[in-house]
């Protein structure tokens, strides 16, 4: 039975990746079809982006720096709203190779898992395990800190929206 029930999940995990037109949509289906699968929206990619940067901002040699970015340049960030800062700035998209969101399904489903494996990584070093329940707390607090970047750090780096000329 549970292999049956993976299998119509997957199935209609693909179907729905292929054919929607809202990711952010399927993103809050698949957490709660999925354990440790984390709701990628613009606020847990706003803190996610910005513990990335302060880590990127952190490391001396290139190399580290070359090899965080094998990471990075597979997640996204979202054009933000007009009073929340949670659009990482165009110098700082450059540097880690993040784009900004768009319409592609795979794109947003390839940043969605490499977030959630991020999320287990952080819950493995906080909690010392991957149970549904710790990361569930990692979750939402990326959710609550996500909601204005400027209110935790005006200079990082973050804007209101995007500018659509230095896309």
């Amino acid at each position: 039975m549970k292999t049956l029930t993976i299998r119509v999940c997957l199935s209609f995990s693909k179907a729905y990746v292929q054919t929607s037109t809202d990711p952010s949509g399927w993103t809050k289906i698949f957490s709660f079809m999925f354990n440790v699968t984390t709701i990628y929206d613009s606020r847990v990619a706003a803190y996610i982006n910005y513990i990335l940067v302060k880590f990127h901002d952190s490391l001396t040699d290139d190399e580290d720096k070359k090899k965080l970015e094998t990471i990075t340049e597979k997640l996204l960030s979202f054009s933000g709203t007009q009073d929340r800062a949670r659009c990482l700035n165009h110098d700082r998209r450059e540097a880690l190779g993040i784009k900004l969101k768009s319409s592609n399904n795979t794109q947003s489903f390839v940043a969605n898992k490499v977030a959630s494996w991020f999320l287990r990584y952080i819950c493995t070093l906080e909690y010392g395990n991957q149970e549904q329940t710790n990361f569930r707390k990692l979750d939402k607090a990326m959710f609550m800190l996500g909601f204005d970047i400027s209110q935790i750090d005006k200079n990082a780096g973050f804007n209101k929206t995007h500018n659509k000329s230095q896309q």
